[in-house]
C-alpha cells in the first residue's frame, strides 16, 4: 500500500502528452477528478468549467506542486448562466475574493455583473458547505472554528501558505444560513407575510404525540376524559457552580416528558441556577404554557414540592401576557420525577409520585435529563458566542433533537433504534397491562371484601383530592432505633442527675448505642469472611481487603472496651484473663458482653441493663431487622423471577446468581440480627422483671424465612388478618401499589392508542397547510411557484414525509 500511495504522488505512468488534446504537455492533475489523469492547461480548464472550486496541482519535473484555476486563467462571472458573457462585469477589488468550500478555502478571480445592481463583497460560501457544516455540527458537534481549520488544512496543510482568513465571515454566513433553512423548514417561505410575521414559538419543531390543539385533537376534546389529552411538562436544569464573570451559568429548558421534546418558547439561560427564587424557571414555564389552550397540564420538576407552593403568587409579578389561567378552565398536577424522587422525604415520596397520581401512565419525568448528554458537547463554542449567536445556536440544535424524536416515532427504523417506537412501546405496554391486572386481581381475590371496599373508598378520595388522608402512607408507625437513641440523649440533656455519664465524651445510653452497632458490624464482617464469599481461590488483594477491614473494626471495638470499663469495672478482669497467651478470636468472634450477656461477676448496674431494653424493646432494633427481612425476601423473590423468566445464557445468569448471592446475605443478616436481639430481650427479661415477649416476638425458625405462599393467601382469605392492625395496615398500602401499578400501565395503554391517533392526525393537517400554502402561492403568481410547489411534493419534502410517516402510523394502529 505505501508503494502504490508513492506511486500515486509521482505521474502514475501517465503519458508526457495531454491525452484529451494530444498536444500540449500534461502536466496538470485535479485532486477532485476522479481518474488522475493528466491534462495540458487549456484541457484542464475546459474540463471544469462547471468545477471551478477543484483543486489542481502541476507537474514541476520533480513533484506536484500546488497551483489554482485562478492561476490558468478561469474566471467566475455572476449574475449569468454558466459561459454566458456579461456585458458589464464588475471585477472584485484587488482581485481578492474567497470561496469556502467542502473542499477547502479557494482564491479565485471574479466578476460581479453590473448590468442591474453589482452587490460587492470579498467572500462568500458555497452551500454544500454549509450544509456539510450543519450537519457535522448536529452529529458530532463540531465547532465552527474546528470546521474552518479542517478547511484551512484542506488547502494548504503545512502551514507556510495558510488561505486568507475568513473565520468571522464564515460564522455570519452560517448563522444566516441557519435561521435560513429553519423559516423554510417549517413553510414561513410559503407565508404571505414573510419572515416578519412569524410569532414567537411558531419555527418550533413540534411533537406530534402530545395534544395539539386544531393539530390533531379532534372536535369537543374539551369535554373528554383528562385521561386522553394530558400533556405532561418538566422544567429540567443543567446548572455550573461557577458562575463568577459569567453571563449565564447553564441553560433551562421545558420539555415534553412523555417524548422528550423541547416545547416552544421553553428555553433559556440560568445566572447561578435556582439561587434567586426560580426567576429563571418562572420565566420559562409561563412562556410555555400561555398558549396551549390544554385543559390538564402536569408539570414535573425535581424541587415541584417547594417550587409549586407559591407559583401562582410569583405569576402576578411577571407582565400580563405570561399570566395563565390555573384557577379557571387549566388544572395543573405538580409532581417529582421518578429517580429525583427517591431524594425527598417519605411525604413527598407518596404525594408527588408518578406511580401513584392518575392519568400519566408509566411516565417516569426525566424526559429532560435524557437530552443533556446529546447537546452538552456544543457547551465548548456556545459558551464563547455572543447572546445573538448562542441563542441561535441552542435553537438550531434543539430542532435537531426534536425532529429526531419525531422521526423515532415510526416504525420503519433501524433494529437500534426501533426500541423507541410507539410499537415498541405498546407492545410491551399490552403485556405489562394484562399481567399487572392479572396479579392485582389474584392478589385482591385473597383480601376480605369489606376491607378492600373500604380502601378503593380511600384510594378514590385521595386521588381527586391530595387533601384527603394518603393510603399510600404507613398508620402505624413503628419507632426506629435513631428515633429511640435520640429520645435517650434528650432525656440525659433534660436531667444531668437522671442521666449516667461516668465518661467526659460518652454517655451509657452512647454506650450501648455504640456496642449494639459494633455487633451489626460483626455480623457483618462475619459474613465476608465466610469460604463462599471470596472462594476457595481468594486472591491476595481480596485478602488484604478483608485483613483491613478487620482491622479497622478491631480498633473501634478496643476503644469501645475502654470506655466498658468506666461503666462496667468487672470486665476489667474478665478481658485481662483474656488476653493471656492464648490464640485470639477473630475479631467477628470477640465478645462485647453487652448487659443483657454480661456475666454475673462484671458488676453490670441495672441501669445499663434498662437502657438497653428500652433500645431493644421499644420496637426499635427487632422491628427494623423484620422489616428488612421482609423487603430482602421481596427482592429475592423478584431476581429469581427475573432471572427465570429474562436472563438467558452463561454470562446473565452468572450475573443473575451473584446478585441472588448478595440478596441470600442480606436476608441472612437480619435474621442474625432479629435473633440476637430476641436472645438479649429474652435474658433481660427476669432480671429487670418484665412481661414475657415470646408472643410479641416469636423464635424465627429458618422454615419462617420464605416469600409470601399459598397458606399465608389462605390465611388472608379466611380473614384472620383483620384482627392485627399493623398486619391489616401494611395489606392496605400494598393493595394501593397493586392497584396503581395496573392502573398506571393501563393508562399507558390508553395514552400510546391515543398518541398514535395524534400522530396522524398532525401529520394529516400539516399535509393540508402544507399544499393550502402551494395553492396560495401559485395563486399570488409568485415568481418562486413552481419551487414552492416542488418542495412540497419531492421526495423526502413537507408533505412526502409526512405521508411517509402517516403510512407508517396506519400500518401500527391496524397491528394493534
Amino acid at each position: 500500500m505505501a508503494h502504490e500511495d508513492l506511486w500515486w504522488e509521482g505521474r502514475g505512468g501517465c503519458p508526457d502528452s495531454c491525452n484529451r488534446c494530444n498536444g500540449s504537455s500534461a502536466n496538470y492533475r485535479c485532486i477532485d477528478c476522479d481518474g488522475g489523469q493528466l491534462l495540458c492547461g487549456i484541457c484542464i480548464k475546459e474540463v471544469h468549467i462547471c468545477n471551478g472550486l477543484h483543486r489542481i496541482s502541476e507537474w514541476n519535473g520533480n513533484y506536484f506542486t500546488e497551483t489554482s484555476l485562478k492561476a490558468l486563467g478561469y474566471q467566475f462571472q455572476l449574475g449569468h448562466r454558466v459561459g454566458e458573457k456579461c456585458l458589464s462585469p464588475q471585477p472584485v477589488f484587488a482581485d481578492s475574493f474567497v470561496i469556502i468550500d467542502v473542499n477547502g478555502v479557494h482564491e479565485v478571480a471574479l466578476d460581479f455583473c453590473n448590468c442591474e445592481t453589482a452587490q460587492l463583497d470579498f467572500s462568500a460560501c458555497t452551500f454544500r458547505a454549509l450544509k456539510h457544516f450543519h450537519l457535522l455540527s448536529f452529529e458530532s458537534k463540531i465547532s465552527g472554528f474546528e470546521f474552518y481549520r479542517a478547511l484551512a488544512c484542506f488547502s494548504n496543510n503545512t502551514g507556510i501558505t495558510p488561505p486568507k482568513d475568513r473565520y468571522q465571515s464564515l460564522m455570519i454566513m452560517i448563522r444566516i444560513y441557519c435561521h435560513m433553512k429553519m423559516l423554510k423548514h417549517l413553510g414561513k417561505g410559503h407565508d404571505v407575510g414573510g419572515s416578519a410575521a412569524t410569532k414567537p414559538g411558531e419555527c418550533a419543531v413540534m411533537c406530534p404525540a402530545c395534544p395539539q390543539p386544531q393539530m390533531n385533537l379532534p372536535l369537543g376534546w374539551e369535554q373528554a376524559e383528562a385521561s386522553k389529552h394530558t400533556c405532561s411538562n418538566h422544567s429540567a436544569v443543567n446548572a455550573s457552580r461557577l458562575a463568577k464573570g459569567l453571563a449565564a451559568t447553564g441553560v433551562g429548558t421545558i420539555d415534553c416528558a412523555r417524548h422528550d421534546m423541547k416545547r416552544p418558547s421553553s428555553v433559556g439561560d440560568l445566572q447561578e441556577g435556582e439561587k434567586y427564587g426560580y426567576i429563571n424557571m418562572d420565566y420559562f414555564f409561563f412562556s410555555s404554557i400561555r398558549d396551549t389552550s390544554l385543559t390538564d397540564i402536569v408539570v414535573s420538576y425535581d424541587i415541584t414540592c417547594q417550587w409549586s407552593i407559591n407559583i401562582w403568587a410569583r405569576m402576578k409579578s411577571y407582565p400580563h401576557y405570561l399570566h395563565t389561567d390555573y384557577n379557571g378552565r387549566k388544572a395543573f398536577y405538580f409532581l417529582v420525577p421518578k429517580f429525583h424522587l427517591l431524594a425527598h422525604v417519605m411525604a413527598c415520596q407518596t404525594t408527588f409520585s408518578f406511580n401513584f397520581n392518575r392519568y400519566v401512565g408509566r411516565t417516569d419525568g426525566e424526559a429532560p435529563e435524557h437530552g443533556w448528554s446529546h447537546n452538552n458537547p456544543i457547551a465548548s463554542s456556545v459558551k464563547e458566542m455572543g447572546p445573538g449567536s448562542h441563542c441561535d445556536t441552542m435553537d438550531d440544535h434543539f430542532g435537531d433533537w426534536n425532529w429526531k424524536k419525531t422521526t423515532l416515532l415510526g416504525t420503519r427504523l433501524t433494529f437500534i433504534h426501533s426500541r423507541l417506537s410507539l410499537l415498541r412501546k405498546i407492545k410491551v405496554a399490552v403485556k405489562e397491562s394484562n399481567d399487572r391486572k392479572f396479579l392485582h386481581n389474584q392478589f385482591e381475590s385473597g383480601l376480605p371484601k369489606a376491607a378492600v371496599e373500604q380502601w378503593r373508598c380511600k384510594l378514590n378520595a385521595w386521588e381527586s383530592d391530595h387533601n384527603a388522608p394518603n393510603p399510600y402512607q404507613q398508620r402505624i408507625n413503628n419507632p426506629t432505633k435513631d428515633a429511640v437513641r435520640r429520645a435517650l440523649a434528650d432525656e440525659e440533656t433534660r436531667d444531668d442527675q437522671v442521666a449516667y455519664i461516668l465518661h467526659a465524651d460518652i454517655s451509657a445510653s452512647s454506650l450501648i448505642s455504640m456496642g449494639l452497632d459494633l455487633k451489626e458490624q460483626q455480623f457483618v464482617h462475619t459474613s465476608l469472611t465466610l469460604l463462599t464469599t471470596l472462594g476457595q481461590y481468594a486472591t491476595e488483594d481480596q485478602k488484604g481487603w478483608l485483613q483491613t477491614r478487620a482491622d479497622a473494626l478491631h480498633r473501634k471495638i478496643s476503644a469501645w472496651i475502654d470506655v466498658q470499663h468506666f461503666y462496667m469495672p468487672g470486665l476489667i478482669i474478665i478481658h485481662n484473663q483474656s488476653r493471656k497467651p492464648y490464640p485470639q478470636p477473630p475479631v467477628g468472634k470477640i465478645q462485647l458482653y453487652l448487659p443483657s450477656s454480661a456475666p454475673l461477676r462484671s458488676g453490670c448496674d441495672p441501669r445499663l441493663q434498662k437502657l438497653e431494653w428500652q433500645l431493644h424493646r421499644t420496637q426499635a432494633r427487632a422491628s427494623d431487622a423484620l422489616d428488612e427481612l421482609r423487603n430482602s425476601l421481596r427482592l429475592r423473590s423478584y431476581l429469581y423471577i427475573d432471572k427465570d423468566r429474562f436472563q438467558r445464557g452463561q454470562h446473565a445468569n452468572t450475573r443473575a446468581c451473584s446478585i441472588i448471592q448478595r440478596a441470600e446475605k442480606k436476608v441472612a443478616l437480619a435474621a442474625k440480627i432479629y435473633s440476637t436481639t430476641r436472645t438479649a430481650l429474652l435474658a433481660l427479661v427476669p432480671i429487670l422483671s418484665e412481661a414475657d415477649i415470646s408472643d410479641i416476638y416469636p423464635e424465627l425458625l429458618p422454615q419462617d424465612i420464605r416469600g409470601l405462599s399459598q397458606a399465608d393467601d389462605n390465611q388472608a382469605r379466611s380473614g384472620r388478618v383483620e384482627g392485627d392492625e399493623g398486619l391489616n395496615d401494611a395489606l392496605h398500602i400494598e393493595w394501593c401499589k397493586s392497584k396503581a401499578r395496573a392502573d398506571r400501565w393501563s393508562e399507558e395503554v390508553e395514552l400510546l392508542r391515543e398518541e398514535m391517533r395524534r400522530v396522524c392526525a398532525f401529520f394529516e393537517t400539516h399535509t393540508i397547510e402544507w399544499e393550502r400554502w402551494a395553492e396560495i402561492i401559485i395563486a399570488l403568481g409568485s415568481p418562486i411557484d413552481a419551487r414552492a410547489h416542488s418542495i412540497c411534493h419531492r421526495p423526502g419534502g413537507a408533505i412526502s414525509s409526512n405521508a411517509h410517516t402517516l403510512s407508517d402510523f396506519v400500518e401500527v394502529r391496524k397491528r394493534i
